[in-house]
């Protein structure tokens, strides 16, 4: 008879064995987690002609997909491209991530219902009629003393007051990404001539999330800094409001008797502010693709997504973005193109503790 040491040797080493099989016979991408699935979302990086990223479809949490289409029979080229929008069926190994597709079905973006709008895209005089409005909305700006901690103050119409951040980091932070992002036809002309328009930006206190504008101040709220990521999200947030400025969106609307109709160009003016946001913010070389996670991002920290009104809602917008980026931005080079997580990380650290 064998002595107990060795015999409890021989156990180990079964129990050993018997762990080791059973750890073979569990890991992903074994076979075992592998099933017939259906996924719909949205292309966000192509990795070769056979492999891209996908990003799901709904906005309610995140998901990415690596899928290869070697086995998709007659693929053609260009349906796989930044922006894209597919359905695909295949096999799916839900523990990595990973569907290796079979059958792709490109999906047609969302279409835009709103009236149509022109673009301005070069220097325009502000309008007698545009300058009573602002002189009607009497926008005043009381900046912060700085030194003393003592907070600045945006002023509408002597009754609704927006109190700006005590804090030189912060508001030359927001000033800065600003600037960069006004479209060089307005950036580079000289003070006084009268098509500029005297850009102002500032990081206000507001216990809700997102920006507003009034003439040609824009204000970004606290709690965005709290739900967005990375700068290139935040410039598209501030990319968005320049649009809404440089294209005379508000007067615009203000010569529009109230109707219907009047909330109808509304909404258009707001998904044109989304497409030239883009634009302001790839040429400032933000990466376009954050706008869309902007979208995702509000919808999962806020927990909803607006009824349609004179915006969309977060999910179309998306929607849209990515049309548009498939349509407009599939030979953008992207590797170029910055995101600036950290310097934003430290600057929303900065906004929660100003002092």
């Amino acid at each position: 008879m064998p002595p107990k040491s060795l015999l409890a040797r021989r156990t180990i080493a079964r129990v050993v064995l018997a762990v080791g099989l059973l750890a073979l016979l569990v890991q992903p991408g074994a076979g075992q987690q592998a099933r017939r699935a259906r996924v719909r979302g949205y292309v966000v990086e192509v990795l070769s002609p056979t492999e891209f990223t996908l990003d799901d479809f709904g906005v309610g949490e995140d998901r990415i997909y690596r899928v290869n289409v070697e086995g998709v029979p007659n693929l053609a080229a260009d349906v796989v491209r930044i922006g894209a929008d597919l359905a695909i069926e295949g096999l799916l190994d839900s523990v990595a991530g990973e569907l290796r597709a079979t059958t792709l079905k490109r999906q047609p973006p969302p279409e835009d219902d709103t009236p149509a709008t022109t673009t301005i895209s070069t220097p325009v005089p502000i309008e007698p009629s545009e300058k009573s409005l602002w002189n009607w909305l009497k926008v005043e700006v009381k900046e912060p003393d700085f030194d003393r901690r003592r907070s600045g103050r945006v002023t509408i119409r002597n009754d609704i007051h927006y109190e700006i951040i005590a804090n030189a980091e912060i508001q030359q932070y927001i000033a800065d990404l600003g600037t960069r992002l006004v479209p060089p036809y307005q950036r580079d002309l000289p003070d006084g001539d009268p098509a500029k328009i005297p850009f102002k930006f500032y990081v206000v206190r507001h216990d809700q999330a997102g920006a507003a504008v009034a003439t040609a101040v824009i204000m970004v709220y606290t709690r965005t800094f709290e739900i967005l990521k990375n700068e290139a999200q935040m410039a598209a947030m501030v990319a968005h409001e320049i649009a809404h400025i440089t294209q005379k969106h508000l007067w615009r609307l203000d010569k529009m008797p109230p109707s219907s109709f009047k909330v109808e160009f509304a909404r258009s003016y707001e998904n044109q502010a989304d497409r030239l946001a883009l634009e302001y913010a790839a040429n400032a070389g933000y990466d376009p693709r954050e706008a869309a996670r902007t979208w995702r991002l509000m919808a999962q920290k806020l927990g909803f997504t607006p009824l349609r009104g004179s915006h969309e809602n977060y999910s179309v917008r998306r929607a849209f973005i990515m049309g548009e980026l498939e349509a407009n931005y599939h030979q953008l080079d992207y590797g170029g193109l910055k995101t600036e997580e950290s310097r934003y990380k430290q600057i929303a650290e900065r906004v929660k503790k100003p002092f």
